[in-house]
């Protein structure tokens, strides 16, 4: 898949800002959707190491960050008394900002993905009429 460098830059820049003051799951879940489609785009053996860090990562934060939170009153789910952490409860509004956040992560990283994936960074360079040349 050939991009134009420049536009490509600004348009995965586009979608990580757009990510980051999402503030609907849906509109969240479609952004990422669309990245991944775009990062499989890339060759296989360059996009496992990208696809597997940003999905693990978000999908750690949706797992960890409803037992750490402390917020909302309608308990789905009330754990264990830990010491320092008090009690572990997950509340649906709990699982909401987890989702909202794993999402966000994982668009994120997509979005640096496709630009580390599919932009060539010598022609961006070279685009740029002020900058030296590389080698």
């Amino acid at each position: 898949m050939k991009l134009a460098p420049a536009p490509a830059t600004l348009l995965f820049t586009g979608a990580a800002a757009a990510a980051l003051l999402a503030h609907h799951l849906v509109s969240l879940a479609i952004l990422a959707a669309v990245l991944l489609v775009v990062c499989l785009h890339a060759p296989v053996s360059r996009r496992k190491i990208y696809l597997f860090g940003a999905l693990t990562t978000g999908l750690g934060i949706f797992l960890v960050s409803p037992l750490l939170a402390v917020v909302g009153s309608d308990v789905l789910w009330a754990g264990p008394h830990v010491p320092v952490l008090g009690r572990l409860d997950v509340t649906t509004e709990e699982l909401e900002l987890a989702a909202l956040s794993g999402l966000r992560v994982i668009a994120v990283a997509l979005a640096f993905a496709a630009y580390a994936l599919l932009v060539d960074h010598d022609r961006l360079v070279a685009a740029a009429r002020f900058a030296p040349r590389s080698a």
